[in-house]
C-alpha cells in the first residue's frame, strides 16, 4: 500500500508516471491474495474472538469497484457480440469523463463513492455477508444507472443546442440579401418559417426557384 500511494502522489493528474498492465495485474493479484487472506484469518478466529463480522462483505467491499466494472464491461460487451477482452472507453471513469469531469474530479468521485461503500457494511456488519454483498451491487448499479441517465441528459442537450444553432444559421442567409449574377440584388429578403424536420430543404428548394424565375426574367427582358 505504501508503494501505491507514492506511485499515486505522481500519478496524479497531469500525471509524470503511467502504470503498463504488468503492474495493474500485480496489484490486482495481490488485492485478491490479502482478501483472501483478510477472510481466512477471520474465519480462524471463529471459535474466540471474532475481529470482523461479515469479513467476505467487507473484502467484497474493499474489491467493490473493479469487480463490478469489470463484470459490466464484460456483459455489455457480449450483449453487444464483441470479445470481452477488447478495451473499449465504457469504464466508470471514461463514462465520467463524458460527462465533463477531469481526471482529477473522476478519482474523487470515484474514491468518495467507495469509501462511502465501505463505512457502510463496516457500519453495518451485523446484518450478515448476503445482505451486505447484495447492498454493495445495488448501489454500484444505481451509481452507474445515474451515470447513464446523466449521459443521455447531457449528449441530448447537446444535440437540441446543435440543431438551435443550424436553423438561425439558416434563417440567417435566408434573411440575407440574394446576389445576382449581373450586380443587381433583392432587396427584400426571403423569410419564412421553419417548423418541420424537412424545412431546410423545402427553404433551399424555395431559394433556388426564386432565383431560376429572375433568370428568367432578364433573360426574357434581353430579347
Amino acid at each position: 500500500s505504501g508503494a501505491s500511494l507514492g506511485f499515486l502522489w505522481f500519478n496524479m493528474s497531469p500525471a509524470r508516471i503511467f502504470m503498463g498492465d504488468a503492474g495493474s495485474m500485480l496489484i490486482g493479484l495481490l488485492a485478491s491474495i490479502l482478501a483472501i487472506k483478510f477472510i481466512e484469518l477471520n474465519l480462524a478466529q471463529n471459535s474466540g474472538r471474532v475481529a470482523f463480522l461479515s469479513a467476505p462483505a467487507i473484502a467484497m467491499a474493499v474489491l467493490i469497484g473493479p469487480i463490478f466494472d469489470v463484470l459490466r464491461v464484460f456483459f455489455l460487451r457480449l450483449i453487444n457480440r464483441t470479445s470481452p477482452f477488447i478495451a473499449d472507453n465504457n469504464h466508470t471513469h471514461h463514462r465520467l469523463l463524458r460527462l465533463g469531469f477531469n481526471h482529477r474530479q473522476t478519482t474523487i468521485i470515484l474514491l468518495t463513492f467507495h469509501n462511502l461503500l465501505l463505512s457502510a457494511v463496516l457500519r453495518f456488519s451485523g446484518l450478515g455477508n448476503t445482505v451486505l454483498i447484495a447492498f454493495l451491487f445495488i448501489s454500484c448499479m444505481l451509481f452507474n444507472l445515474a451515470i447513464s441517465l446523466l449521459i443521455m441528459h447531457k449528449e441530448r442537450g447537446g444535440l437540441a443546442l446543435k440543431t438551435l444553432v443550424k436553423r438561425n444559421r439558416v434563417r440567417s442567409q435566408l434573411a440575407s440579401p440574394i446576389r445576382l449574377g449581373d450586380g443587381h440584388s433583392l432587396s427584400e429578403p426571403v423569410q419564412f418559417n421553419i417548423h418541420s424536420e424537412n424545412g431546410d430543404l423545402r427553404a433551399e428548394a424555395m431559394r433556388s426557384n426564386h432565383l431560376s424565375q429572375m433568370d428568367q426574367r432578364d433573360n426574357a427582358e434581353r430579347i
